[in-house]
């Protein structure tokens, strides 16, 4: 799992209040949960797929592993997006990859 647990621990209370104070909307509260859930299992497997060598034959999940690869493997400043890349090219954070030279702390983070 890449979404360190005891974020579950944070969202588990919170959606339940958010159910308890929402109940005269609770279709639109459980779609809401439910839709928050698959974005998170979207990002699971997305972030899964790049840390193994195999990915689908799919242009959209090529691109997502590929520039995720890229924040690892390249400049760990850029390409933030694991699951969805619209908010790295709002932000300016998925620049073309020959535009940007390899970070020397990339491996380490500078520790």
């Amino acid at each position: 799992m890449f979404i360190p647990r005891h974020i579950h621990l944070l969202v588990i209370p919170q959606a339940a209040l958010i159910l308890w104070l929402a109940w005269p909307w609770k279709e639109l509260a459980l779609t809401g949960l439910a839709t928050y859930l698959l974005l998170g299992l979207h990002y699971e497997w997305v972030h899964y797929l790049a840390h193994i060598p195999w990915c689908p034959n799919s242009s959209y999940y090529q691109r997502r592993v590929r520039e995720h690869r890229y924040h690892h493997f390249r400049n760990e400043n850029y390409w933030w997006g694991v699951s969805m890349g619209l908010g790295d090219r709002v932000l300016g954070t998925a620049p073309p990859v020959e535009d940007v030279g390899r970070s020397g702390t990339t491996s380490t983070l500078g520790l």
